[in-house]
């Protein structure tokens, strides 16, 4: 009884995989592209987005190397970064290409967003040193690239 359920559901999921990637391998859009040649290349109408946020805090470090009675108060630290790619490529349009070698790249966006946001703040290092005092600290950095097509 249990293996014939288990068949079934297995059945069922490579059923739904083999449906999910064949329609995913359906054309976009009606691009035409003629080349004719012994090697021929056509990149149409792509969308490529890398979206890239690193968001980064270095605070409240206190390091002491032969030291005493050095105190760092209170450090509060935030970064944000956030990054985004909206938008899409267009049509390639009409290519014709005759030749031994052939490459169309026609109608792509490419968008690379980068964001960084860092917070080095409220570090404190004492060497052979007594009694220092580090105030609290706020420290806040914000970075929001985008690209829109």
């Amino acid at each position: 009884m249990c293996t014939s359920v288990f068949r079934r559901m297995l059945v069922a999921a490579v059923s739904s995989s083999v449906i999910a990637v064949g329609v995913s391998a359906l054309p976009a859009s009606a691009q035409t592209t003629q080349q004719s040649g012994l090697v021929n290349v056509a990149l149409t109408g792509n969308t490529v987005q890398v979206p890239v946020a690193v968001a980064a805090d270095i605070c409240g470090v206190q390091a002491n190397v032969i030291a005493s009675n050095n105190f760092e108060g209170n450090t509060i630290c935030t970064s944000a970064s956030h990054s985004t790619a909206t938008g899409g490529g267009g049509g390639g349009g009409n290519t014709s290409q005759q030749g031994l070698v052939n490459v169309a790249l026609t109608g792509n966006t490419i968008q690379v967003p980068i964001g960084v946001a860092a917070d080095v703040c409220g570090v404190q290092a004492n060497v052979i040193a007594s009694g220092n005092f580090l105030g609290n600290t706020a420290c806040s950095s914000v970075s929001r690239p985008s690209a829109t097509a």
